[in-house]
């Protein structure tokens, strides 16, 4: 397989370059993934439905997963969600550097679009196939059974899910422990779990099966961690990140683009140097359903405040000041003299639309973005970049995530896995700092 990728075509497809031992056999799409899989490789695959960025998180997973069971992960699409509803896939090959990635962890990585035929070709008929999966979500999830998720459903995968085995739970019981779902990868754990739950009927036909040892499938992982749920990402010690995500960077177009939409916010040339600046993300329009009675009839008192992001930024830019002058052995009263060190620039990322459309049609700035504005600082105009109508519903996102990992300085939304995200990259990639902005009430962030 050869990587092909146009340079502005994010949506064609992004193959990783033959590997030394074939991972299928044949490079060539099959319409069904059993006739493409090596009998002697074993495999792993899951599926998402949260959102990119969450999805993003649960296939990192599940590539450690690959690496500590000794198995081939193959990444399903970033599936559409509550998110982003109507809106074709997008692969994580479409934005992340996968040939890259799989290099710097000595690990192969396989997408399910390298495994089977969408179909879509012209006498084209994609098979169904029975596999039989565990289902984390079903042990601990609200609803009582597996994960609905997109993507097996457009992969023809019918799916015959058994509930995960109940030692499979963290303390704590939020959420499932990444060590006991590799332990199913494995014939003695496969044994013990087995034991416990017979295989529900499979989706499209009601067939049974149990799950398969092969291909080892799980429904949903998000929500698994190693002491505790999510600390695959969101602790100093987190797995994930260390061995996996962080080697996980942006294609060269995706940052090409981020650097465009930097310099035109900014008002810089093309030809100029980006500066430093400091990023936020303040994530707003969906957290407003976690407000609850009396706060979500004052939303301003719920939500990140613009008030708190200005304080945050104010202590950020003495913070870099600080680390500047440490860095050349400044003490304080030089690092004034040498008047460096200092951030100007602060770019703001949000889900608030840039603009508003009244009842009579008319568009108008959004008062958010104004207030923006009278702070002195700059959003991404993705309305006027037309990133939708160019690249999909998803590339906001997408390039939202490769702005932020330019910064110098991060100030995101507290308990957003994008700002989470953004944090960890500046800091590991550029050696910046972060920061966050707590909300859910008048004052959530006073400090």
């Amino acid at each position: 397989m050869s990587k092909t990728l146009h340079p502005v075509d994010f949506h064609n497809p992004v193959h990783l370059p033959p590997h030394p031992l074939p991972l299928l056999l044949d490079a060539s799409l099959k319409l069904e993934s059993a006739d493409n899989l090596w009998s002697d490789k074993k495999y792993i695959s899951s599926w998402g439905n949260a959102g990119f960025t969450n999805d993003f998180e649960a296939y990192m997973i599940l590539i450690y997963l690959g690496m500590i069971t000794d198995r081939i992960p193959i990444l399903p699409a970033i599936s559409r969600s509550h998110h982003v509803m109507n809106s074709p896939d997008i692969w994580l090959g479409d934005v992340f550097d996968l040939a890259a990635l799989s290099d710097a962890i000595n690990h192969p990585i396989l997408e399910w679009r390298d495994v089977k035929a969408n179909g879509t070709k012209e006498g084209e008929v994609m098979k169904d196939e029975v596999l039989g999966c565990w289902s984390p979500w079903w042990l601990t999830g609200p609803e009582g059974h597996a994960k609905d998720c997109n993507a097996p459903k457009d992969l023809r995968l019918d799916i015959s899910y058994t509930m995960a085995p109940h030692w499979a739970v963290l303390n704590g019981g939020d959420g499932v422990s990444v060590w006991s779902l590799a332990a199913l990868g494995f014939q003695q754990g496969f044994d013990r779990g087995v034991e416990e739950h017979s295989p529900a009927p499979s989706i499209f036909s009601g067939t049974t099966a149990e799950p398969d040892m092969h291909l080892l499938c799980l429904d949903y992982i998000f929500n698994s961690g190693f002491l505790w749920n999510k600390d695959s990402f969101e602790s100093g010690h987190s797995p994930v990140w260390r061995a996996v995500t962080q080697h996980a960077k942006f294609l060269d177009q995706v940052n090409s683009l981020a650097s465009r939409y930097i310099k035109n916010a900014l008002g810089i040339s093309p030809g100029g140097k980006l500066p430093p600046f400091i990023a936020i993300h303040n994530r707003r329009s969906d957290f407003k359903y976690w407000c609850h009675e009396p706060l979500a009839s004052n939303l301003d008192e719920c939500l990140p405040s613009l008030d708190a992001f200005a304080v945050r930024v104010r202590e950020m830019r003495v913070e870099l000041r600080r680390l500047w002058a440490k860095r050349l052995g400044f003490n304080e009263s030089e690092a004034e003299l040498e008047q460096g060190g200092w951030v100007d620039h602060v770019l703001v990322t949000s889900d608030e639309p840039m603009w508003l459309v009244d009842d009579s049609g008319k568009k108008q700035r959004n008062p958010y973005w104004e207030k923006i504005d009278a702070l002195g600082w700059v959003g991404v105009d993705h309305d006027a970049e037309e990133t939708v109508e160019k690249f999909g519903n998803y590339f906001p996102i997408a390039i939202d995530q490769a702005i932020h990992a330019m910064a110098t300085g991060f100030v995101g939304t507290e308990v957003s896995t994008m700002s989470n995200m953004g944090a960890l990259r500046v800091e590991t990639w550029n050696g910046g700092i972060s920061s966050y902005v707590a909300w859910g009430k008048l004052d959530a962030d006073a400090h």
